[in-house]
């Protein structure tokens, strides 16, 4: 598992060369270049137009489309789908929904390869917007699902897939300073205060100060976790092969049951 973990995301995919490889949320293409130099035929998926646009202009000679993946359908052409910091940006009662699509977009037999923060850093900074919101009187919503892993390998597992790798990686952000720390929160938390007015944000952006920076001053460090798996698509001699294991006589009953009689009649 340990060279796994430390492998970069990309290396993950085990798919043939040459296979079609749908990277789902890829941003401004970075990844699916990589896809693309490992030798898969790639193409890139995103709900953010500017981004797109910015892939489009640097890789020129790949294939990039502006399609929200939540939307995005098509009926298993893919042989892998990548995805790379996408999937927490989707609530938690739509990840089911998300992952079926991705299933059903899987050809027989085909892989997910993705990783998502997880619990940490990230849940204790939007943990202190939450309480800045409440002290003004407001309710507040995490944008983003920050799952365990044990919580996402049985989402996973629910959704069909059979889980082949997953592990939660540890990346240590080391800061300079106090107040880099706090330049690096406020513009986590900037995006989220951007349609109130300036005097309240300005006050709410303080009081989120005072509950996140503790969490990094005393070591100028946080704890990045992320979640890395590669999941695939049962093919169906293994689906055939669990029913069998199930009830063997499981086909010889299907067939028995849907044969024609015609002492019954049509």
């Amino acid at each position: 598992m340990e060279q796994f973990v430390k492998k970069d995301l990309v290396s993950l995919v085990s798919a043939q060369k040459g296979d079609f490889v749908l990277d789902m949320g890829c941003g401004e293409g970075d990844n699916t270049a990589k896809l693309c130099e490992a030798g898969y035929s790639v193409m890139g998926t995103d709900a953010d137009k500017a981004a797109i646009e910015k892939a489009k202009a640097k890789y020129p000679n790949i294939s990039f489309s502006h399609i929200d993946p939540k939307v995005f359908v098509t009926d298993g052409c893919a042989d892998a789908i990548f995805s790379s910091g996408y999937a927490h940006k989707v609530k938690r009662e739509d990840q089911e929904t998300l992952l079926k699509r991705f299933e059903f977009m899987l050809a027989d037999g085909g892989e997910l390869v993705m990783e998502l923060p997880a619990e940490g850093y990230l849940g204790e900074v939007y943990g202190g917007l939450e309480k800045a919101f409440a002290e003004e009187g407001l309710k507040y919503e995490c944008p983003l699902y920050l799952p365990t892993l044990g919580e996402y390998t049985s989402l996973l597992e629910a959704c069909g897939f059979d889980v082949e790798f997953a592990a939660t990686v540890k990346r240590e952000m080391e800061f300079s300073s106090a107040d880099e720390i706090e330049a690096f929160v406020e513009e986590i938390l900037n995006k989220e205060l951007s349609g109130l007015d300036k005097e309240t944000a300005e006050r709410m952006l303080f009081s989120a100060l005072v509950y996140c920076v503790p969490i990094f001053k005393y070591s100028l460090q946080g704890v990045y976790l992320r979640i890395k798996a590669r999941v695939r698509r049962p093919s169906m001699k293994r689906i055939n092969e669990a029913m069998y294991e199930v009830n063997p006589h499981f086909f010889h009953d299907l067939l028995a049951e849907n044969m024609y009689d015609p002492n019954k009649g049509e």
